[in-house]
């Protein structure tokens, strides 16, 4: 009997590992990304702007679920610099500034279609590192939210897509703007497409 018990046991504890292990995802995505604000005109009626420039981006992400219930943390870079113009005309320095973005952020299942699809919302902050060529790298935080389509693809592996939102301080301290301009809140939004796997 001991034996049975002490196999039953171990038979457990494997069992709940493999479920703890299947819980975390790992994931690499790409996605296109649309900024607006950074820089406001103290003049009203001025159209030219002055923010960053970042149209693609990549990363990669971690993420556990509970339940209904996903923790995730990614981090993101991608082609970034300065755009200046108006209209649809723009000049962009790539070299001016580079971003790298790390969001822990929490997610709840709200739908589910079918076996191997569901939909989440997810919101946390949004934590920007900024790199100016020449000067000291800038920490602005604010927060993002996103709502997410989860596909099994294939085994393992899941497709998603994301869309989102984000707002933060401005990269820009007053001092880097000509006299006719303030620093304003950052708006990033725009579409990943991802894949993950669980272990």
């Amino acid at each position: 009997m001991r034996s049975a018990a002490v196999a039953s046991l171990l038979a457990f504890s494997l069992l709940s590992a493999r479920e703890l292990r299947a819980q975390w995802r790992f994931g690499v995505g790409a996605g296109i990304v649309a900024i607006r604000g950074a820089s406001a005109p103290t003049t009203p009626g001025d159209s030219v702007t002055v923010r960053p420039y970042g149209p693609l981006a990549y990363g990669a992400d971690a993420s556990y679920t509970a339940g209904v219930w996903q923790g995730r943390v990614s981090a993101a870079s991608g082609i970034s610099g300065l755009s200046v113009g108006t209209g649809d005309l723009f000049v962009v320095d790539r070299s001016g500034l580079k971003l790298l973005l790390i969001e822990p952020t929490v997610a709840r299942r709200v739908a589910v279609t079918g076996e191997h699809a569901a939909a989440w919302l997810e919101a946390g902050p949004s934590v920007h590192v900024w790199y100016p060529t020449g000067a000291d790298s800038r920490l602005r935080i604010g927060g993002v939210v996103a709502a997410v389509w989860r596909q099994r693809a294939r085994g393992k592996a899941d497709s998603t897509v994301r869309l989102f939102l984000s707002a933060s301080p401005s990269p820009f301290e007053a001092s880097d703007l000509p006299a006719a301009y303030r620093p304003s809140t950052l708006w990033r939004f725009g579409v990943t497409f991802g894949v993950d796997r669980s272990l």
